[in-house]
């Protein structure tokens, strides 16, 4: 008996002896090779998963109404196209988002298209990849400087160069929809791209556009949109440094001097001019001073595209003799009158609709206020409170009511002002 456990020992032994042997065998061939990944046991804790998150350095973005088929209503959407830098970090599943990969190796200019009232984002599409340090300059929003009326555009741009990028804010990324319902961004002050309403599909015609203009065969060295209130054209400079505003749905040409002539005065009007209407307050100081302004209905001849200059800086509710000839006023009135109006800015008006936002009194610290008026009687429609994280940058009237985009969200107002819903960007 002692005997056959004697055998039973010496056999353990030696099965012990061979499976550490084994062991030590592959942990050497391991460290030669590279060891493989441990994986965790099934009661582990999972590994985190990292999902792909990005900024705009720079965008700018319209909204427009979607055509159609004639049964079906227009759809209002959002476009947003900006220079996006993406960086890594926790959260999320792994499975959502625009895909993986180093987030440098993603940089670059986007466009994006958003369904506001179905809240999504329909599409997303790479531009351009990230050439470069963007600018952190605020883009795309016209600033509120404007010259006084009567004096040239051409005295307030260098000689030979097209209208000043200044008071178009940063000109790396700029979108603009133009008077007819076009939709054109501009890319580096080198591209421009035109967008299909229907197809949501992009166009590079930079090369095409200027084709038909000998002074610009020279070769583009700059372009960005000329200031909203300018018309529907772009400012121009060629590689022989010569500047140009250009109108692409009047197919016209301009040098800062002839831009100057063409855009102000009765006589300098274009075939197949109409009257359109734009709001605006007296005094753009009114609630700083303390002082009362009055909203005024403009009503002007239009160049539908061309060149005109649209004023929005008037000193008093009086429009003088020169002011209404240089600027082609042809009616004008207080659409209030004996209203007060404090901090107060057109968010959008025309002839159908009207959105004003104002402060309470004249303290800087007064609750802000959205109102709609009826843009032929100045009757109030509704009033509400403005949200506290920010004034609207813009608005397009939908359904009686109104859409609102303040920064990376929208709002949806109904014809009573009720908010119907809210939806914030990716």
């Amino acid at each position: 008996m002692a005997k056959e456990r004697y055998v039973l020992f010496i056999f353990l032994g030696a099965v012990g002896l061979i499976t550490m042997l084994s062991l030590l065998f592959h942990s050497m061939n391991a460290s030669r090779m590279g060891a493989a990944p441990v994986l965790p046991s099934a009661g582990a804790a999972k590994e985190k998963h990292y999902s792909e998150d990005y900024a705009y350095s720079a965008s700018s973005n319209a909204l427009f109404f979607r055509e159609g088929r004639a049964d079906v209503a227009a759809r209002p959407l959002l476009a947003v196209v900006g220079k996006r830098e993406y960086r890594s970090g926790a959260g999320g599943d792994g499975g959502g988002g625009e895909g993986g990969g180093v987030g440098e190796a993603k940089n670059g200019v986007y466009l994006s298209f958003y369904d506001i009232v179905e809240r999504k984002q329909l599409s997303v599409k790479m531009i351009s990849p990230d050439e470069g340090p963007a600018s952190r300059s605020p883009v795309g929003e016209t600033s509120s400087g404007q010259r006084p009326v009567g004096q040239s555009s051409a005295d307030q741009r260098p000689a030979g160069q097209a209208s000043s990028d200044q008071r178009n804010g940063n000109g790396d990324i700029q979108l603009r929809a133009f008077y007819n319902g076009d939709i054109y961004f501009t890319v580096g002050r080198k591209k421009v791209y035109r967008v299909d309403r229907n197809t949501l599909e992009t166009e590079d015609v930079t090369t095409a556009m200027f084709s038909r203009q000998p002074k610009l065969q020279t070769g583009i060295e700059t372009v960005g949109f000329v200031p909203d209130n300018e018309g529907d054209g772009f400012s121009v400079l060629t590689t022989a440094g010569a500047g140009f505003a250009y109108y692409p749905l009047v197919d016209k040409l301009y040098t800062p001097e002839g831009l100057s002539a063409a855009e102000e005065g009765f006589r300098s009007l274009l075939s197949g001019s109409s009257e359109r209407v734009y709001f605006t307050f007296s005094d753009k100081l009114v609630g700083l001073r303390g002082e009362k302004g009055q909203l005024l209905k403009i009503t002007y001849k239009d160049n539908n595209g061309g060149p005109k200059y649209i004023c929005t800086n008037f000193a008093g509710k009086d429009i003088s003799a020169r002011e209404k000839q240089t600027l082609r006023i042809t009616g004008w009135n207080d659409l209030t009158p004996g209203r007060a109006y404090f901090d107060a800015q057109v968010v959008y008006g025309d002839a159908g609709s009207l959105l004003i936002l104002f402060r309470a009194d004249g303290s800087p610290d007064a609750p802000l206020s959205l109102q709609s008026l009826d843009p032929k009687t100045g009757s109030v429609k509704w009033t509400v409170a403005c949200s506290t994280d920010g004034k609207p940058d813009k608005a397009l009237p939908f359904r009686d009511g109104f859409i609102l985009v303040k920064g990376n969200s929208t709002q949806v107002l109904d014809a009573g002002g009720g908010m119907q819903g809210e939806y914030k960007l990716k």
